[in-house]
C-alpha cells in the first residue's frame, strides 16, 4: 500500500472505527493522554508521514507549540490499527535557517 492509498483509506474511516490495540491503550494512560485528544488530532490534517513498512505508517500531528504528536497506524484484516503514539520534540521536524 502507498501513502496516497493509505490516505484515502483514513479520510474514508471514522476515527471511532480504528481499532486500539493493548499497547496503546496502555501508553494512553501511562502518558496521561485521553483518547479523545487522539481522535481530534486525526481529525486535522497531518503535517508529515512516513511509510515504515507495507501497511504501515508514521503520522505527525502539530500537539502544542513545541510538540509533535506521532501516531503510527497499521492497516490489517481491512481495518486501521492505532499501533503505538508519542510526543515528538518539534524542533525535531522543523528547522529554522
Amino acid at each position: 500500500m502507498n501513502i496516497p492509498e493509505f490516505l484515502k483509506i483514513l479520510n474514508e474511516t471514522q476515527k471511532e472505527e480504528i481499532e486500539k490495540t493493548i499497547h496503546i491503550e496502555e501508553q494512553l494512560k501511562d502518558r496521561n493522554i485521553e483518547y479523545t485528544h487522539v481522535l481530534e488530532l486525526l481529525e486535522k490534517d497531518s503535517v508529515g508521514i512516513l511509510k515504515q513498512n507495507d501497511n504501515t505508517f508514521k503520522l505527525y500531528y502539530e500537539d502544542t507549540d513545541s510538540k509533535d504528536m506521532v501516531i503510527i497506524i497499521s492497516y490489517r484484516s481491512e481495518k486501521l490499527h492505532l499501533v503505538t503514539l508519542f510526543p515528538h520534540d518539534i524542533k525535531r521536524r522543523v528547522r529554522h535557517v
